[in-house]
This record gives C-alpha cells, sequence and structure tokens, in this order.
C-alpha cells in the first residue's frame, strides 16, 4: 500500500474517530448509548494507529515462483493469494500511460491487478509483466489497451468462440417463473417481507426496551414498512427475472461471462462435466450448454445449433467428460 494511501486512511479514520467522540458526549449521561458510540470511535482511532504499522512491519511483498504469483493482499490480511500460471484465464492491459500503467490476470478465484505505482522501481512492474506473461502463455504486447465493443476490452488470448445469449432465453426463464400457481410465489413473497420487517424494527425494539430515546413508533413503523417494500420489491423483480441475455466468450483454458460491467471467469478445470440440451418456447427452438461444478450446474444459452456444435467439439477435444443426464438447477425439485 502506498505511503499515501496510509497517510490518507490515517486522516480519514483519525477524523471519523473524533467525530463520533464528539457526537457522544451529547449523550454522556445516557449510559448504553454513550457506549455505542464510544465504540466505534475507538475502533477506529485503533484503525488510524494499526495502518502505518502495517505498512511498516508488514509490507506487501510480491513474490515470482516457478509455478504461482505470490500475491500480497490489501489491509488488513497478511496471507499472500498464490495464483497459478496455469488458472489464468485472461490478460488485460488497463493502462499504457505512466504511472498509472496496470494490468490485471483473471482467474476463477478473481481478478487480481497490478499497478506500475506500487513498484519501488518502473522495471520491476515490466520484468513481473513479462514473467506473468511468459509463464501463463499469454503473449499481450504493451501497447495493446482494451477496446470497447470488441472482444479486446476483456483482454487476452483472443476467444475462440464469442456470442451474445438469445434475448428468448430471459423471456423463457421469466415464463417459467409466472406460468406457476400464484399463492406458492404470493406466500414465499409474504415470507421474505415479515422477515426484512423483523430486521429493521429489530434495533428500535432494542433501544426502546432500554428506555433510549428514539423515533415515536407510528413514525417507526411507517418508516419500516417503506424501506421493506422497497426490498421487497426489488426481490419480486429478481424472481421474475432471474437472467438477462449474457455476452459468453470461451477462450483456450476459460469461459467469461459478462453483463454490463459485471464479469465472471470459470476455468475448464473447473468443470466436472457438461451436456447440450434443447427447450421449445413460442415455437422456437433454445438451445442450452449445462456445465457441472463442484456444487452447481450452471446454464449457457447458445444463439443456434451450429455454436452448439462448435462447443461439443471444443469441450470433447478438452476431454472434459460429458455428463447426458445433467439437468437445469431450476427443473430440479425443490
Amino acid at each position: 500500500m502506498p505511503w499515501r494511501v496510509v497517510m490518507i486512511g490515517v486522516v480519514f479514520f483519525a477524523g471519523l474517530s473524533a467525530g463520533i467522540l464528539h457526537l457522544s458526549k451529547e449523550y454522556e449521561g445516557v449510559g448504553l448509548f454513550y457506549v455505542v458510540l464510544l465504540i466505534p470511535s475507538l475502533l477506529f482511532a485503533l484503525l488510524a494507529v494499526v495502518l502505518p504499522i502495517r505498512r511498516l512491519v508488514f509490507p506487501r511483498v510480491l513474490e515470482l515462483t516457478k509455478e504461482a504469483v505470490l500475491f500480497p493482499p490489501g489491509f488488513p490480511r497478511r496471507r499472500t493469494t498464490p495464483i497459478k500460471y496455469s488458472d489464468i484465464i485472461r490478460f488485460t492491459n488497463h493502462y499504457t500511460v505512466a504511472p498509472d500503467s496496470s494490468f490485471s490476470v483473471a482467474t476463477s478465484a478473481g481478478i487480481f491487478e497490478f499497478v506500475r505505482d506500487w513498484f519501488s522501481k518502473p522495471e520491476a512492474y515490466y520484468i513481473v509483466w513479462d514473467f506473468v506473461s511468459d509463464k501463463s502463455g499469454i503473449t499481450v504486447k504493451r501497447t495493446d489497451r482494451p477496446e470497447p465493443g470488441s472482444w479486446r476490452w476483456q483482454g487476452f488470448p483472443e476467444p475462440a468462440f464469442r456470442w451474445q445469449e438469445p434475448e428468448d432465453w430471459p423471456r423463457y426463464r421469466t415464463y417459467l417463473v409466472t406460468s406457476k400457481p400464484f399463492l406458492p410465489r404470493m406466500a414465499k413473497v409474504l415470507w421474505f417481507f415479515a422477515r426484512c420487517l423483523a430486521f429493521i424494527l429489530l434495533p428500535w425494539v432494542c433501544l426502546t426496551l432500554f428506555q433510549i430515546t428514539t423515533l415515536p413508533a407510528a413514525d417507526m413503523l411507517v418508516l419500516a414498512v417503506c424501506v421493506t417494500c422497497f426490498f421487497t420489491s426489488l426481490h419480486w423483480l429478481y424472481s421474475i427475472h432471474p437472467t438477462y441475455a449474457m455476452q459468453v466468450s470461451i477462450r483456450e483454458n476459460g469461459l467469461t461471462i459478462t453483463n454490463g460491467k459485471q464479469v465472471w471467469d470459470w476455468h475448464l478445470g473447473d468443470f466436472l462435466g457438461w451436456t447440450t440440451t434443447e427447450r421449445e418456447f413460442e415455437g422456437r427452438t433454445i438451445y442450452l450448454l449445462l456445465l457441472k461444478r463442484q456444487k452447481w450446474i450452471n446454464t449457457v444459452a447458445l444463439p443456434d445449433s451450429t455454436t452448439r456444435d462448435k462447443i461439443i467439439e471444443f469441450f470433447s477435444n478438452k476431454k472434459i467428460p460429458p455428463l447426458p443426464d445433467l439437468t437445469p438447477e431450476w427443473e430440479k425439485p425443490s
């Protein structure tokens, strides 16, 4: 962590601590409420002290080994994260103008960014670049930058296959939800409403029991119901629109799914099996790719039969076992 970031953090947490401590003095005679405000003040003060100590005693050290990059985590963790070169799915160059130059590598465990400004010497940044690029087998020129609207914005290497899921796919999933009986669906929504309302009212009830001045009961109930209705509406919308048409890219050793700025990367080694299947909807055929992972079966919609045939050939060449009996998660008995 750069020293300027450490100092900003010290000033920020010290300011929060002082602000909360000043606020707590107004409730010094209230007892419990004073303690409730005093505890976060002490915690923020502790963070302001720990930040520079963490930077001095445990500096972040990036280590390159034969099998993996030992990536140093951020505050407050100390244990490094190993990034195996064989697990790297894509390599992205984000900026090319110093000192903001940075690149990232994506694995199933997440996206790890290497910023030039983090290194004490600029040449060390490029040494890491070249070493990771060579070991992962992904060649990226330093002048290669992401291009919005093309595969390059996700990084290298170029996808073997890339497609947009058909618009029929999200409409089909919505139809499966809305075609179910109304009363069981409404019961689930009401159960969510009740739990959310109880969660919001619980702190108010506790403060009232300790005779701490809070909002009147009528005002609190109106506020809690309004907030609960908001979250319940989001829950309802998500339940009837469980998926969207996403962009899918398959590279040599992994699969990337994007929806706006949200990105998911899966390594081919994570898949225990796969199969393709079809579903009929409004007189059209929807082609599906089912991917079996350790705990989940992920479903990807294919645009046409030609893409399906290419995917079958690709997974067969990768020696990933086919599992014809796989069924989508939503078709399993609840």
